[in-house]
């Protein structure tokens, strides 16, 4: 699901806007955060770097705030609270696999 243009290949934009949707299902999702979080976690092994254990606690829930109140998922109702839901849980896996990594749990 991500588009990387052929070298030489000419770049533009539509003239019109575009619905597009950025998942189908839930299983999509979460299999898409499941991959995400795993090249997040071979860049931090590559370049040394690591997340404190502290943010094991603190990411998902200040995230999840941040996306239902900040960025008003809210407004969308069950859905709005599934894509808050699903997005601050995707920003904790990255942490959770880097710790279990590091053998800390």
């Amino acid at each position: 699901d991500r588009v990387t243009p052929r070298p030489g290949e000419p770049v533009g934009r539509f003239g019109n806007r575009i619905w597009h949707y950025s998942y189908l299902s839930l299983e999509q999702v979460v299999a898409k955060h499941n991959k995400y979080s795993t090249e997040v976690l071979e860049k931090c092994r590559a370049t040394g770097r690591h997340f404190s254990r502290i943010r094991l606690f603190t990411e998902f829930p200040l995230n999840f705030v941040r996306y239902y109140f900040i960025r008003r998922q809210f407004v969308h109702g069950w859905l709005g609270f599934l894509v808050a839901f699903q997005s601050a849980y995707a920003r904790w896996l990255r942490i959770a696999k880097d710790v279990e990594s590091r053998n800390m749990v």
